[in-house]
């Protein structure tokens, strides 16, 4: 019996190594299958959070950058309103200065009129005073000279007398002469 028993007991471990494999195989695939079911539901409430996150980070994403637009529309109307403050006071600054300009000049016009006027009006006496002593010089040198050549002329009129009696007598005598011979 030996060798049946040891038959029988290798049948037998055979079928209980069998039955431990079967059941070992049997409890892997329970493992696996309860392991694949377990995955299935957390992938999908892991596929749910994710959507939730998506969708919440997407929202987020469409509020920070409509508030940044917000901000940005915010920031160029008051950079608009400042630029137009600006423009405004400067045009204002230019008109003033321009107007101050035009008064400044036209004061040195005034004063610069008054002072040509002055000068003229004092040139003008000037120019009279020495054209009137200019005359009063040239008539007294005028009559200097009448007077001069008066004397002159009264002077060489004896002389001019005695010459011309001498040459009447002259010729008288010349014209005796010549009819007497």
């Amino acid at each position: 019996m030996n060798g049946i028993d040891a038959m029988q007991a290798l049948c037998e471990d055979i079928l209980k190594s069998y039955d431990a494999r079967v059941t070992s195989v049997a409890e892997l695939v329970s493992g696996t299958a309860k392991t694949l079911s377990n995955f299935a539901a957390e992938r999908q409430e892991m596929s749910k959070t994710m959507k939730a996150d998506l969708t919440k980070d997407k929202a987020d994403r469409f509020a920070a950058v409509n508030q940044s637009l917000e901000n940005m529309k915010a920031a160029h109307k008051g950079m608009s309103e400042a630029l137009r403050s600006s423009l405004t006071r400067d045009k204002s600054d230019r008109f003033a200065a321009v107007n101050q300009s035009l008064v400044d000049m036209d004061a040195a016009h005034k004063a610069m009129t008054e002072a040509l006027k002055a000068n003229l009006a004092k040139d003008k006496s000037e120019r009279t005073t020495a054209v009137k002593q200019l005359v009063a010089d040239m008539k007294a040198a005028h009559k200097a000279m009448t007077e001069a050549m008066k004397a002159n002329l009264a002077e060489d009129k004896s002389e001019r007398i005695v010459a011309v009696k001498q040459l009447i007598t002259d010729m008288d005598a010349a014209h005796k002469a010549m009819t007497e011979a």
